[in-house]
């Protein structure tokens, strides 16, 4: 069966690790090499993007799984059939914001136009096909 992460776990452990890592990053990552910038901030906006908020959000609201609906994708677009206008434009905010938060996460801590368009690649790979829902998430038109 391919049951996502429920969402006590992912709300309780894997948000407040990826803020705590975030952090981290900000404070420890100026002394070291290029290639150890690349992969630590890369691999976390792969993770910013996978945070699956229309999932989230109509499960919080509703208590259904927003892919059960509509196109079966997690993004705006399928929240907006599913659950109205109000929670649509959150995810979209939301969505788009972990993608814009990859790009200045680069932008801080590798400090070149490759870094940031990497991180926002990523960021996007991460919302459509996010770890944390078995790779199966939007179609990446709010987080590109």
């Amino acid at each position: 069966m391919n049951k996502p992460l429920p969402n006590a776990v992912f709300s309780l452990l894997v948000l407040p690790l990826l803020t705590a890592s975030l952090v981290v990053v900000f404070l420890t990552m100026e002394d070291e090499s290029a290639a150890a910038r690349y992969a630590v901030v890369l691999a976390l906006a792969y993770l910013l993007g996978s945070v699956p908020w229309g999932y989230i959000l109509l499960r919080w609201r509703r208590g259904v799984d927003v892919r059960e609906y509509g196109s079966g994708r997690i993004g705006m677009s399928n929240v907006l059939r599913t659950a109205g206008g109000k929670v649509a434009a959150l995810v979209l905010v939301l969505d788009s914001g972990k993608g814009i938060l990859a790009v200045i996460l680069a932008r801080e801590i590798i400090d070149t136009t490759a870094g940031e368009v990497a991180a926002g690649l990523l960021a996007l790979l991460g919302h459509n096909w996010p770890i944390f829902l078995r790779f199966r998430g939007g179609r990446g038109i709010a987080t590109g």
